[in-house]
């Protein structure tokens, strides 16, 4: 496959999700320099884009884990200059008190990265204006992101599921036609690469398992999709 075709596949595929993400970077972008006051305010579209970065399904519980991520860090750091002076020791204490609530709550990636950078962001700007606009920054970002996901482009549960069944059993599919094949003309080289096609395919099924349950995330929680549920 030539390059231009490759490129024009991606794009075929990820050019849709591609243009969501711009939307909501500019909307965030302009609600939080016209609603939220701010001249500069970067972090709502990199809230919305982060949020939304993620596979089908999972971009709600992103844009809340996000959101949950920068309050933590927010209040770690307020209350960490409450009681202690020195900037670097207040800096260091409130990154170690942020990481270790989010982890031992079993925080996500997403949502410990969140905690310590708001941490730092609200000790090392101690003007006290990083903490409440970043976290107003985060609703509008995170905002953005929870209307795409729950109200304007809500994937089909059951569109999500068929697509990973589908792409599991092609490559089983393809697994077992080259097996066959290198069984019937006896080529042992050929035979050896069936088979490490074939061990690749606990990805798609693993991805079998995991659509199943963002489809089934998608049913319960978004809003356009719950009126429709039925029984599994």
């Amino acid at each position: 496959m030539s390059w231009r075709a490759e490129v024009r596949d991606r794009l075929r595929e990820d050019g849709w999700t591609i243009l969501q993400l711009a939307a909501a970077a500019l909307i965030a972008f302009l609600l939080a320099r016209w609603l939220g006051g701010h001249s500069e305010p970067f972090f709502a579209p990199i809230a919305a884009v982060v949020s939304l970065n993620t596979d089908l399904g999972e971009r709600g519980l992103n844009a809340l884990k996000l959101l949950l991520g920068v309050v933590l860090g927010i209040v770690v750091g307020e209350l960490t200059l409450l009681v202690v002076s020195d900037l670097a020791l207040a800096l260091g204490i409130a990154v170690l008190v942020s990481l270790s609530i989010s982890t031992l709550a079993g925080g996500s990636r997403l949502l410990v990265a969140q905690a310590a950078a708001s941490a730092v962001l609200t000790v090392s700007i101690s003007d006290g204006s990083a903490g409440p606009e970043r976290l107003i920054d985060a609703l509008i970002g995170a905002g953005v992101a929870l209307v795409f996901t729950q109200l304007l482009f809500t994937p089909d549960p059951l569109k999500l599921l068929r697509a990973a069944e589908s792409e599991a059993l092609s490559s089983v599919g393809s697994g077992l036609r080259r097996a066959a094949e290198a069984l019937a003309g006896d080529d042992e080289a050929a035979a050896v690469d069936a088979l490490a096609g074939l061990r690749e395919t606990r990805d798609d099924l693993a991805d079998v398992a995991s659509a199943r349950e963002r489809s089934q995330r998608v049913a319960r929680h978004s809003l356009t999709r719950r009126s429709g549920r039925r029984p599994w």
